[in-house]
């Protein structure tokens, strides 16, 4: 699961880097990151019982996101500060908020902080300098989005969300099954007045992507627990489980018909869930290497646009392979050192609120 996720994240990377339909593509990988965290969430609140209580929990969860993204946020804020200064370009997070009217401008610097209300913006566009409304987003109406410190973390603000209410659902099945149903039905009828196929309806609006927290939670609770009652989860149908995922995420644009596909991977991947937990379980390397997901998933868009001013800057056009190979060559040797780092720290003190201590 641990080496899942860090694929994930790079396919959102590559995706980001204008190969958009590579490998099982960026929407799916987002979807994907929520099932694996409903998964994860409901066994650290139902089977684990780690955490004594929610303040316990929220606490966690805090130190999870918080100090990490702080972190990679203020590095972006100065390597585009020094990068425009240096090659005389734009700063892409200044020119997205001149756009924006003072008063929306405090939001902006407020969403930044907070994470939380991200998601939301996505179904708002700048008109005279206000925040309006928009049904189906479109490249241009996103562009204010650029103002985002991190902009790939409108997906923390969904995540964020789920764990403010996973201990109130988690806890019964009966509640979970009845959300999830709403959450299906809702997504049925946005597709069937012609929005739920569309950014931002698609995969960004919260009441229908909690589905997906939801069936990573049923994989957990039910799923799994069918499966060790069997004994269906020893021996090696992990690693065999393992190998199949990697290779199906990345053979995933070479399967034809990829829309049924598309649809396919979310009965698939959760019947995957639990081998691919034991997996992560048994091998320490896959856990190692599943920690490099989140630094990667934050870091590689600060690093990416600067990479881009660099390369427009050279008069090196069109070049997405270049961008991607520089931008990976990059990210994960930050997202390292930021896990070795900061992660670590920030893991002890985890540790501790875990156990209970001050």
């Amino acid at each position: 699961m641990g080496s899942i996720r860090t694929v994930l994240a790079l396919i959102v990377l590559i995706s980001h880097g204008g190969l958009g339909n590579a490998f099982i593509g960026p929407r799916t990988s987002v979807q994907i990151f929520y099932i694996i965290s409903g998964f994860l969430i409901s066994f650290v609140l139902t089977e684990a019982k780690t955490y004594e209580s929610k303040k316990l929990f929220y606490t966690n969860r805090f130190l999870r996101i918080y100090p990490s993204y702080w972190i990679v946020a203020a590095f972006s804020l100065t390597i585009h500060s020094i990068t425009s200064s240096v090659l005389g370009t734009n700063n892409i997070i200044f020119d997205a908020l001149s756009i924006i009217s003072d008063s929306n401008k405090i939001i902006i610097y407020i969403v930044n902080s907070i994470i939380f209300g991200m998601d939301t913006l996505m179904f708002v566009k700048v008109q005279d300098g206000h925040f309006a409304f928009m049904k189906i987003a479109s490249y241009e109406e996103h562009k204010f989005t650029q103002s985002f410190i991190i902009q790939p973390a409108w997906s923390l603000s969904i995540e964020l969300t789920f764990y403010l209410i996973a201990p109130f659902i988690l806890s019964s099945k009966k509640r979970i099954i009845t959300i999830l149903t709403l959450s299906l039905a809702l997504r049925v009828y946005l597709v069937a007045i012609g929005l739920g196929r569309f950014d931002p309806w698609s995969y960004r609006f919260f009441p229908t992507e909690l589905a997906m927290f939801l069936i990573g939670s049923l994989s957990h609770q039910v799923w799994k627990r069918w499966l060790e009652e069997r004994s269906l989860l020893s021996g090696n149908k992990p690693t065999y489980v393992f190998c199949a995922t990697l290779a199906y995420f990345l053979l995933f644009s070479l399967i034809p018909n990829r829309s049924f596909n598309s649809w396919a991977i979310f009965l698939i991947f959760p019947a995957c869930l639990p081998f691919l937990f034991c997996f992560q379980c048994k091998y320490r390397w896959d856990r190692s290497i599943g920690e490099l997901s989140y630094p990667i998933y934050i870091i590689h868009m600060p690093v990416m646009y600067n990479v881009q001013s660099v390369l427009m800057y050279l008069e090196m056009k069109d070049t997405p392979l270049l961008e991607i190979s520089i931008t990976i060559a990059i990210t994960i040797p930050l997202s390292y050192l930021l896990n070795k780092t900061v992660g670590r720290f920030i893991e002890t003190l985890r540790t501790n609120v875990k156990a209970g201590k001050d």
